[in-house]
């Protein structure tokens, strides 16, 4: 156990310094590589809550809080299952369950590790245009959408949700942007109609959501 704890304390390290500071030698490709393998080992070896926060205790992101940024991030940087964006916000959704949260508190820690993850993936300029699209989505796609959670989806649901998702990224891609997430929208409540854009002509319960397009900015 001992051993194991000083190999995740190592994959935190490795981490945080690329992530955090300016002398890191990770790209944001093996940044990914590492939170995937640092995830993957924190679940085989059980480790409980005290660890989370003894490691990198006295850092600007501990290990529990760049576990939680890293999930929220993963959910806005992936491109779809087969990425492997997507196959880290699966890793760390092993570890991290996040409820009826919808992203990192504002001026945590967590919030940094998110942020400062973005500027990694960007090239360390966070400048970015953007472009949103709204979409009126059956409220039951909202946990696969923003969280990546499939739990309890029948097959001809995760059937429309993936279609649904791979249409958007398509139009993406068209449109040149480098990432896309989709974001809920403030102050949407659920409501009834008779279509939405995810399975056409289906009555029920939906809600409203954006598709946002991202593009490195192009400066002053």
């Amino acid at each position: 156990m001992k051993n194991s704890i000083h190999s995740v304390e190592r994959l935190y390290n490795v981490a945080y310094r690329s992530i955090f500071t300016v002398n890191g030698r990770l790209s944001y490709d093996r940044v990914t590589d590492c939170l995937i393998k640092l995830a993957d080992m924190l679940v085989e070896t059980e480790t409980d809550e005290f660890t989370f926060q003894e490691i990198g205790e006295h850092s600007e992101a501990d290990l529990g809080a760049l576990i939680i940024g890293a999930f929220w991030h993963y959910t806005e940087y992936h491109k779809g299952q087969d990425s492997k964006g997507y196959a880290a916000l699966s890793s760390l959704g092993r570890i991290f369950s996040p409820g009826m949260e919808q992203g990192p508190e504002p001026d945590s820690s967590e919030y940094d590790a998110y942020r400062m993850l973005a500027e990694l993936a960007n090239g360390g300029d966070n400048t970015m245009e953007v472009e949103t699209i709204n979409f009126t989505v059956p409220a039951w796609t909202l946990s696969y959408l923003i969280n990546g959670d499939m739990s309890g989806y029948s097959d001809e649901e995760e059937k429309a949700v993936i279609q649904f998702e791979s249409n958007c990224i398509n139009e993406a891609k068209k449109m040149g942007a480098s990432n896309w997430h989709f974001s809920t929208v403030e102050n949407s409540e659920p409501e009834f109609a008779y279509s939405n854009d995810v399975t056409g002509s289906e009555g029920g319960t939906v809600e409203q959501i954006n598709f946002v397009m991202l593009q490195p900015g192009r400066g002053e």
